[in-house]
């Protein structure tokens, strides 16, 4: 029932294989629930907002099994939840209420997995705010109005990893203010302005890294203010502007990237940057 629930102890989940970004809990005493054991239904077009929420309170490793959830009022994430969905490509929650924020972190040591967020109303997709050590696994992001991803914070808030995931339809696809973010084998696709944006207005960022990601069909693929911003074995195709852009306090190091149908590499507007590929054909 809804607003119901209970609590499963004594169960292994080891036969999960969680990435070495999470840990994996095998303690009788972690607690494991699913968001059905609250009252969501999948595919039943109600409201299960509420449900999840009622699960995260639970604390520990929340199971959504595979299905549409509609989500119409915010989802609030407390400290050490781990949001696992069954299939990523089957398990949607379809956002349809929130005209801000869908999904906000409130505590640190979050991590979503194996999720198709689908924006119809809001803002942003996933906000966080000085909550270090987020983890955003295996998702697509989709739709949303200002960010899909929004994570800012003070000066050390960071530590935070977007890894497999795919980014696309949002005005930006992923808005980064905080030091010490990695993003890792995503694919950006056809966000309206930027693929990532890496900028603070109040203090200096540093140590954001883009790996192995592909970025098309963007008009700019990746800004940054960022120094040591570091930005290797990426493929950027058909961005119709630029691919990097780097601000006037930024130093960005770039290195075995791949460009098709680029209109330009790099454009600073002041700041420092070094592409080791070029160094290397000097030589």
């Amino acid at each position: 029932m809804k607003g119901g629930g209970r609590k499963m102890k004594g169960i292994s989940i080891s036969f999960l294989i969680l990435p070495l970004t999470i840990l994996t809990f095998c303690s009788p005493a972690f607690p494991f629930c699913s968001v059905t054991d609250y009252g969501a239904v999948p595919d039943d077009l109600i409201d299960d907002s509420v449900a999840f929420n009622a699960a995260f309170t639970e604390g520990g490793f929340v199971f959504v099994p595979k299905g549409t959830y509609y989500i119409r009022h915010p989802l609030h994430i407390p400290d050490g939840i781990i949001l696992w969905g069954e299939n990523r490509r089957f398990t949607v929650l379809v956002v349809e209420g929130p005209e801000d924020k869908a999904i906000e972190i409130e505590g640190e040591n979050v991590s979503l997995c194996n999720l198709i967020i689908q924006n119809v109303s809001a803002n942003i997709g996933i906000y966080s705010n000085n909550k270090p050590r987020l983890c955003i696994q295996n998702c697509y992001i989709l739709n949303f109005r200002i960010a899909g991803i929004y994570i800012e914070g003070v000066e050390y808030g960071g530590y935070s990893h977007i890894s497999d995931s795919y980014i696309g339809g949002n005005r930006i696809g992923v808005v980064i203010m905080t030091n010490e973010v990695t993003i890792s084998r995503c694919r950006f696709q056809s966000n309206e302005v930027f693929g990532v944006w890496i900028f603070h207005p109040s203090f200096q960022l540093s140590n954001v890294f883009v790996f192995d990601s592909i970025f098309e069909t963007e008009e700019r693929a990746i800004y940054s203010n960022a120094v040591n911003t570091v930005i290797f074995f990426n493929r950027f195709e058909k961005v119709n502007i630029m691919a990097v852009w780097v601000g006037e306090s930024a130093r960005v190091i770039l290195g075995y990237n791949y460009y098709s149908g680029v209109a330009r590499k790099v454009v600073s507007l002041g700041g420092e940057w070094k592409d080791l590929d070029e160094e290397e054909q000097e030589h």
